[in-house]
């Protein structure tokens, strides 16, 4: 102990030794250099710094033989210290030794004696558990593991007694159910029963202390002893399953389980302890059971598709997920389980006794929850404060459990065949229906066929009925049911319109027809409404199939939603809507026909006068006027803006083939068609005029170009023969020699005599007569050709005009004495003219 201290002592003075070195050499240098002399003292001072260097190496010397005694002193206590710690561990190994052999022995006398503690057992148990674990390190030594092993055969022992009781608790919890089957009240338990049941609680103490291993082996055979009656009552086994155990009899099985859950209850409501899944492990091997039946059944049921069958089939499932609804509640509210994930949460239905569900919010729902509240509290307060001692400090369940939702109910999923099959029936029925209804539905901005929102509504409550029973395979397979019947609607909405007819004879159409050179539809009057309606309700469908792909696709599992695409339905129905477009515009030609061939019939060679329109005209006019009247308040503007597009193409084209083929034409009958030309071109002008809209820009100038190439041809077949080819070559720059010989055909001029004309135009006769037996259907083909390549750049362009069709035609008809004035002028000035050119080339020919 001096040590320490007189090793502080030297350090100090060495310290006192050293400041006052410092100072003398500090003076000394200062004295030196103040009188430029060293001091006497110097010398001295050296002396004495030399003398106390020898002193502090022998004191170094000292201290350095002080620590290594010190360490060696330090050393030995050291080895004291870990010979003491040894000692200390064995003294505790040795009493723990003797604790662990003592509770082996009690443990055995507890086991052996038939009044042994049971709880003590637990406990003891628990001590020996713990005392095992600080032998683990010496399991190798003889007496540790013969004490192991006696530990061994104790748990087994212990085991089999705890597998005992439990099953004769069980054998007695099922002989009660099946002695009262009927009864809703559950019989009192017997005196020695209840010391029984009273008894399980320990022993639950006894299989907690064995380890989770054990627990779980005993509640899983607990479980299913309690559902032994069960599988002998509803399983694949009995010979009356098919009573019992049908799909309509499946009530009896939920039922069965909860006058099973109801004393379970009542006998052992605090008997297992809170941590124990034992009720949800009971209800899930219940739906295991349930499961493998239900499969048995549906595995030997045939698939018959009526109506009484697949009810039962969907019932017996609806009730399967009620019931899983109602046991997933019961286990959150009332036993604490806790699932792994939110299709286990129920939170919006409330379950009474018999398993009848309310909304929870409900006036029922929010009185059946406070019964049930009431029943909680009444049955804490019947064990008072023995309750309260028994649960504190012990454990509750914290592990997330498996949801119970679909462990049942998913085994119907490959099995819903009968109810694709019944839904498929029922829409094609439907279908049927539409197929004959022509009733209309006018609520909305344009009629439709009402079997079209029946359809959809019917879809909306199936797509409603099946997602309560699946999202799944059976969803994506009504889907397909969807799709399928929606194609099929489109066709009957096709077969609605009228049927085509053979052109051969048609004049109207011929190569000029926009479906086909081979077919022609003739629309009977006041059948242009029906289509009119088959485009506004493929066009409701359309747009109602896009969003009833989007609600598919939300309401459907996660993996089916990458397979749901009902484009080609859209794409169907679109296809019936362009093709209605294109009957209405070819059915607006036919009704047209006879007037074009009444241009056939008409002498224009004989027509001495111009005076109004001709007959044919004012019969095109009634009948196009009443068309489009009809049409164009029964269909979307931009529709109807396309049938007068596609009416304008084929119209212009038919009106050229009618002229064409006419076979002498006079001056006067050039005029009469000139003015009808005018009052045709007004008409298809005006044509998409809709209310205050103007007609596309773009659409008015191609019918004016191709209407102007019919005036050309017009005026030309009125010029004078001999004035004939120069003013094909200055009107008519582009033509061909087919175009010169439409017009001298037109004029009725012999084939003899059209050579000259031609050389003066400069065309060989020899090619203009190898293509004269089809010159007609070529000129025909290059104005079909024009007009097309110019309506097909014309689609979207307004135009000022917004004036509609009828007042058109009205101010037509009344200024058509002007026009025909108008038309008369024009002829006089290119006689005027033609005159003039005929004197300049006497004039010329003369000073020749």
């Amino acid at each position: 102990e001096t040590l320490p201290s007189l090793r502080t002592a030297v350090a100090q003075h060495l310290s006192q030794l050293d400041v006052s070195i410092k100072e003398t050499i500090y003076s000394t240098s200062t004295s030196s250099n103040k009188y430029g002399a060293k001091d006497s003292s110097t010398s001295k001072l050296i002396s004495d710094v030399q003398n106390l260097k020898t002193k502090i190496n022998a004191i170094q010397s000292r201290a350095s033989s002080s620590e290594r005694a010190v360490q060696e002193i330090t050393h030995q206590m050291k080895g004291l210290d870990v010979a003491k710690g040894h000692l200390q561990r064995t003294i505790a190994a040795l009493k723990r030794l003797h604790m662990l052999t003592s509770a082996i022995e009690r443990l055995k006398e507890c086991i052996v004696s038939e009044e042994g503690d049971i709880k003590e057992a637990a406990n003891l148990l628990d001590a020996i558990g713990m005392l095992q674990v600080h032998f683990e390190a010496y399991k190798n030594v003889k007496r540790i593991a013969n004490l192991n092993r006696e530990v061994d055969e104790i748990r087994n022992t212990l085991e089999g007694r705890i597998r005992e009781h439990f099953k004769l608790v069980g054998e007695h919890v099922a002989t009660c159910l099946e002695e009262n089957e009927e009864n809703s009240v559950l019989p009192e338990v017997s005196e020695e029963q209840k010391v029984v049941d009273q008894s399980l609680s320990d022993v639950c103490l006894v299989v907690d202390a064995l380890g989770d291993a054990a627990r779980k082996k005993h509640l899983d055979s607990f479980c299913v002893d309690l559902l032994e009656p069960y599988e002998q009552k509803f399983g694949k086994k009995k010979s009356f399953v098919e009573d019992v155990g049908s799909l309509e009899q499946i009530d009896r099985r939920f039922a069965w389980f909860r006058r099973l859950l109801r004393a379970m209850d009542e006998r052992f409501a605090h008997v297992f302890p809170s941590h124990w899944p034992f009720h949800y492990k009971l209800t899930a091997l219940f739906l295991l059971q349930t499961r493998e039946h239900l499969l048995n059944q549906l595995k030997n049921s045939d698939n018959n598709t009526n109506e009484k069958s697949v009810s039962a089939l969907i019932q017996a499932l609806q009730k399967t997920m009620l019931f899983e609804k109602e046991m997933t509640a019961r286990l959150s509210r009332d036993c604490g389980v806790v699932f792994s994930s939110a299709s286990g949460m129920i939170d919006d239905l409330e379950f009474d006794d018999d398993g009848n569900s309310v909304a929870a919010n409900s006036a029922k729902g929010i009185r059946v929850r406070h019964a049930r509240n009431k029943a909680r509290q009444d049955a804490s307060n019947s064990i008072g404060h023995v309750t309260d001692a028994d649960t504190s400090g012990k454990k509750v369940m914290t592990e997330k459990l498996v949801p119970l939702i679909g462990k049942a109910s998913s085994v119907f999923e490959a099995y819903m065949e009968p109810y694709i099959s019944l839904e498929r029936q029922n829409m094609s029925e439907q279908l049927a229906k539409a197929a004959k209804d022509t009733a209309v539905d006018s609520r909305g901005e344009l009629p439709v066929f009402t079997t079209s929102t029946d359809l959809f509504v019917y879809i909306k409550n199936s797509v409603t009925r099946c997602t309560v029973l699946s999202k799944d395979r059976t969803f994506f397979l009504l889907y397909e049911v969807f799709k399928e019947s929606l194609e099929k609607y489109s066709k009957v909405m096709y077969q609605k319109m009228p049927s085509s007819v053979s052109t051969a004879g048609s004049f109207a159409f011929g190569s000029n027809n926009i479906l086909s050179s081979n077919v022609q539809y003739r629309i009977p009057q006041g059948e242009e409404v029906t289509i009119c309606n088959v485009i506004n309700t493929c066009e409701y469908c359309s747009e109602t199939v896009e969003a009833l792909q989007e609600l598919i696709t939300e309401q459907i599992s996660e993996s089916y939603k990458g397979k749901i695409d009902m484009d080609s339905v859209q794409d169907s129905f679109n296809e019936t809507l362009s093709r209605a477009i294109q009957i209405l515009a070819a059915g607006l030609e036919s009704r047209i026909e006879s007037s074009l061939k009444e241009i056939l019939n008409t002498s224009w060679g004989s027509v001495e006068l111009v005076g109004e329109e001709s007959e044919y005209v004012r019969s095109m006019h009634k009948e196009i006027e009443s068309f489009v009247d009809t049409v164009r308040e029964l269909i979307p503007a931009s529709y109807f803006k396309n049938l007068c597009d596609k009416f304008s193409h084929v119209f212009i084209n038919s009106y050229m083939n009618a002229l064409s083929r006419i076979k002498r034409i006079s001056e006067s009958g050039t005029q009469q068609l000139l003015l009808d030309v005018y009052n045709l071109k007004t008409l298809i002008l005006k044509l998409p005029v809709i209310g205050q809209n103007p007609a596309p820009s773009m659409y008015t100038k191609t019918v004016s170009k191709e209407f102007g190439r019919i005036e050309v041809l017009l005026k030309l077949v009125g010029t004078p023969l001999e004035l004939l080819p120069d003013m094909f070559k200055s009107t008519w720059t582009n033509g061909t020699s087919n175009d010169l010989q439409l017009i001298m055909d037109m004029k009725g001029l012999p084939k003899k005599d059209q050579n000259s004309i031609l050389e003066k135009v400069g065309f060989k006769p020899s090619s203009a007569l190898a293509g004269a037996s089809s010159s007609v259907g070529d000129n025909v083909r290059q104005f079909s050709e024009k007009i097309k390549a110019g309506i097909e750049v014309a689609q979207n362009t307004p135009t000022t005009s917004t004036t509609s069709v009828s007042d058109n035609l009205r101010q037509f008809s009344e200024n058509r004495a002007a026009v025909a004035a108008k038309v008369n002028s024009d002829f006089s000035s290119m006689r005027l003219k033609v005159e003039s050119f005929t004197k300049s080339l006497g004039s010329k020919s003369s000073s020749t």
